[in-house]
């Protein structure tokens, strides 16, 4: 639900996403070739550029990320790219809802969790402390039900929890 695409680039960059365009950034508009020059230098190359990318651009299994980096003119003494995308969230067909997560925990430390079958889709439960490392709560892959696993004894940690379609 949330694609996040971060980059440094010397000078110009175009950014494509499984064969369109996603992002220009101090290039001129319209078609591009190798020999198009950046409208501008970038005064700090070391700053990140961080922009918003439609989720629609990925598609389930494996993406194919391109760019191009063009620089202001023919005498640059250097180039420069750094790229991350980060995709968060879940993203629902209207066929498949996203189940309802229901987590308790019992003052021993033990985490229960449950959620509805949903047309007999799988779905591995993560948990992360910081919505940005997630790390599976257990090996098995569940249709729905209940699963219980131990975080220790006394207060667990805050954590979130997600449940994420496998195949």
């Amino acid at each position: 639900t949330n694609v996040l695409m971060r980059v440094q680039r010397d000078d110009g960059v175009v950014v494509y996403v499984n064969g369109s365009e996603v992002a220009r950034d101090n290039m001129p508009a319209g078609t591009l070739t190798y020999a198009t020059r950046s409208v501008g230098s970038i005064a700090d190359e070391q700053e990140w550029l961080t922009l918003s990318i439609a989720p629609s651009a990925l598609r389930p299994g494996t993406n194919v990320v391109a760019a191009e980096v063009h620089q202001q003119n023919s005498t640059s003494s250097d180039a420069g790219f750094h790229l991350t995308l980060r995709a968060d969230g879940y993203f629902a067909s209207p066929s498949a809802p996203a189940p309802r997560l229901v987590v308790t925990i019992s003052d021993g430390g033990q985490v229960r969790i449950s959620f509805p079958a949903a047309n007999d889709l799988r779905y591995a439960v993560d948990a992360s402390e910081d919505l940005v490392n997630w790390q599976p709560v257990t090996t098995n892959v569940v249709t729905g039900g209940t699963f219980q696993y131990s975080t220790g004894t006394g207060n667990p940690p805050a954590r979130f929890y997600r449940a994420r379609q496998v195949q």
